[in-house]
């Protein structure tokens, strides 16, 4: 069979598959039924003024403006908003301390972070990243934790700082 033959064949084999699909559709009667949606009921908008708005909730809005700087970062820690704060004991009361943890490194740059997050959870290390802003700078630090207490946290952190060669801190997790 040449070349010719074959690109015969193979349009006559498309075209009939494409009359085998689409011929039904055209000549049935009855075709798709219909779909019938009820309509959608009209919901009125109150307007409500500034001076009608809760108190409280103005309120509420107000501390937590204090509280976050319009990037999403706390203004006390730095610390970004959702993310866990590590907090050196002694220098910050943690008030909102959830366990003990150790802190293995803080990074410029965010990639270098995650790869040795990645490392450690690799390892069986439950770890987490923090971003923090110091002045313009953010960055990017690596904790392993929460862990409930200190005695264990410091065993980690014996494990380590043999393994890494370098003195990981000691640090409240706090959220």
């Amino acid at each position: 069979m040449n070349e010719k033959s074959r690109y015969r064949l193979t349009g006559a084999v498309f075209i009939l598959s494409l009359a085998v699909i689409f011929l039904p559709m055209l000549f049935d009667a009855d075709g798709l039924e219909p779909v019938r949606l009820e309509p959608i009921p009209e919901v009125e908008v109150k307007q409500i003024s500034f001076a009608q708005f809760p108190k409280e909730k103005l309120n509420s809005a107000r501390q937590l403006r204090k509280k976050i700087d319009p990037t999403g970062y706390s203004r006390l820690s730095g610390v970004r908003t959702g993310d866990p704060e590590f907090m050196i004991p002694g220098e910050v009361t943690p008030e909102n301390a959830a366990g003990w943890g150790v802190q293995v490194g803080s990074f410029k740059k965010e990639e270098n972070a995650l790869a040795l997050r990645d490392e450690l959870q690799k390892q069986g290390y439950h770890a987490a990243l923090s971003h923090v802003r110091q002045g313009n700078e953010i960055s990017t630090r690596v904790a392993v934790g929460p862990v409930a207490e200190e005695t264990e946290a410091r065993k980690v952190q014996q494990e380590l700082a043999a393994h890494y060669g370098k003195e990981p801190i000691l640090v409240r997790f706090g959220y």
